[in-house]
């Protein structure tokens, strides 16, 4: 996704650029302190979202969304919450986040712009099957989109989710994965296991097969996969 930042307050503009430099598929594609020439930029230039400070000399964040020639999704950033009442009358506007800003928060924004953006192209509700998550690798949070993950699988000290293009080792716990998946799409086949429903091919000899891999399914899971696939016979 693109997006720029406006800001009156370059610390705050610093502040954001980098949480958003530690987000994979993130890509901020200027940065202004002046928002006449923010709406120039716009003009030209194409981006998913914007970042907006709502308090500007001259113009505020109210008033550059009536400027823009061309619609954009916005998120409004602000130091006064209460100010912010008004975002409801936007539809247009996302989300806001108070300053100071918290990655975690600008997570959370980006989230629900990634899902506005899907329902602008569909035109379909976007079921919590299709959240993505986002893990910390390397002091940078990479998106994992849930409908590539395959399957998951318990080491001692950590996990590893393993998707159609590679696999991701954290240091978390089956539990707590479990925890931001979808129950209609994930279940557990065994102590050390989480299968995605969709990816299986084959089921043989207390086995479920994903793209060659060989998932073992245990006594105590057995009932519980049995139940969820539909079998014909």
């Amino acid at each position: 996704m693109t997006c720029i930042i406006i800001d009156d307050d370059k610390t705050a503009i610093d502040v954001l650029t980098k949480h958003c430099s530690k987000i994979e598929n993130l890509y901020v594609k200027r940065t202004f302190l002046n928002p006449k020439l923010a709406l120039k930029f716009l003009n030209n230039n194409k981006v998913d979202f914007i970042f907006l400070d709502l308090h500007m000399p001259k113009i505020n964040g109210y008033s550059f969304i009536n400027l823009i020639a061309t619609p954009q999704k916005v998120i409004i950033t602000t130091i006064d919450r209460d100010s912010a009442y008004r975002a409801f009358e936007y539809n247009c506007i996302v989300d806001y986040i108070e300053k100071p800003y918290t990655l975690e928060r600008v997570l959370q924004s980006l989230r629900k712009i990634e899902k506005s953006i899907s329902l602008s192209k569909f035109g379909k509700t976007i079921h919590d099957t299709h959240k993505d998550l986002y893990v910390e690798l390397n002091n940078k949070f990479v998106k994992i989109p849930v409908a590539g993950i395959q399957f998951i699988k318990r080491h001692l000290n950590g996990i590893e989710i393993y998707t159609t293009r590679r696999s991701y080792f954290i240091k978390s716990s089956l539990n707590k994965v479990m925890q931001k998946l979808s129950p209609s799409m994930f279940i557990r086949t065994h102590q050390s296991y989480i299968i995605n429903l969709t990816k299986i091919t084959n089921i043989k000899n207390g086995m479920v097969l994903i793209n060659q891999n060989k998932i073992p399914v245990s006594r105590s899971y057995k009932n519980h996969l049995t139940s969820r696939i539909n079998i014909f016979k």
